[in-house]
């Protein structure tokens, strides 16, 4: 494990596009850039980008997942950007950036109402017309 970088003034934002600099050079697929990139924008509304690596907490992504909840994001999507956030982090601990963990989100997902047999039948049942 790598040592702690102290004095670490780089931002979010800044260690961000290292990130996926790095993950370019890797070869990941100009798509999951993309996505990445998209998830990073999205929870900026909700984070701080130019708040040092230094300064972030843990509490920092409760509070962002807290607001997420409250502007009624569905769960899959606090999940998915928290996916992107697990990496970006997973990035920073092994870059020396900062010791941080990420625990995957298991929010509640909502039950969708089915249609009843009826109203199946009634779906499938091929239009009358009428002139």
């Amino acid at each position: 494990m790598k040592q702690i970088r102290i004095n670490n003034e780089a931002t979010l934002k800044q260690l961000f596009n290292n990130f996926l600099v790095t993950r370019q050079a890797l070869g990941i697929q100009e798509k999951t850039h993309k996505t990445y990139q998209a998830h990073f924008n999205a929870m900026c509304h909700y984070l701080d980008p130019d708040v040092p690596i230094s300064e972030f907490q843990k509490d920092d992504v409760n509070r962002m997942i807290v607001k997420m909840r409250e502007k009624e994001l569905s769960p899959n999507s606090i999940k998915t950007y928290l996916i992107t956030l697990r990496a970006f982090f997973r990035w920073c601990k092994e870059e020396g950036y900062c010791d941080i963990t990420i625990k995957p989100y298991k929010g509640q997902e909502r039950i969708k109402e089915t249609y009843t047999e009826e109203e199946l039948k009634a779906l499938l049942e091929k239009p009358r017309r009428t002139v």
